[in-house]
């Protein structure tokens, strides 16, 4: 594409300007194309880190296990990891003051 920007440059009845201006929109339109790769890649990253999760979840609740205070602070800690969360931050990036609120 570039090679063919340069003979469609180099031609005199052709304005430089104009396929410079090409070249800057196809090159947005590629790093645009890049960042949506890179977000699908993250979205599917946290989708597969929310399934083993949930499995993690479901095999902790199916079996005779209980849910102990251990098991649900593992639990919270690797709901909190997918999310991006550092311990005691809530989603909104607010520390928590120590109840539960409401």
């Amino acid at each position: 594409m570039q090679q063919y920007l340069f003979e469609l440059a180099s031609q005199s009845r052709v304005n430089p300007r104009t396929v410079k201006l090409i070249l800057a929109a196809l090159l947005d339109v590629r790093r645009q194309q890049v960042a949506e790769r890179k977000l699908e890649l993250e979205l599917q990253k946290y989708r597969d880190a929310l399934t083993a999760a949930r499995n993690q979840l479901q095999q902790a609740s199916s079996g005779c296990k209980e849910l102990t205070p251990e098991l649900a602070r593992e639990l919270v800690a690797r709901v909190d990891e997918i999310l991006g969360l550092h311990p005691g931050e809530t989603p909104g990036g607010e520390k928590e003051t120590g109840g539960r609120g409401g």
